[in-house]
């Protein structure tokens, strides 16, 4: 599925590590979506930074497990 909001990069689940929580990221633009569901409506949309912000991270695509592309 490619990235509804810069419309170039494909989205991937992540995981943030230490946690179970598993989020969609654009590697392309780092927007994030802590709602699986909400994936393709772009007012869902946050960015990586805020994400791991709100679990006391640095913002780094290293506190992120990124695993399979998000098929549409």
């Amino acid at each position: 599925m490619i990235c509804p909001l810069c419309e170039q990069g494909d989205l991937f689940y992540a995981i943030i590590k230490g946690t179970t929580h598993r989020i969609i990221v654009c590697p392309e633009c780092d927007a994030a979506w802590t709602h699986i569901e909400n994936a393709n409506q772009l007012y869902n949309c946050s960015t990586i930074e805020q994400v791991l912000l709100g679990y006391n991270l640095d913002n780094s695509w290293k506190n992120l497990i990124v695993n399979d592309r998000v098929d549409s």
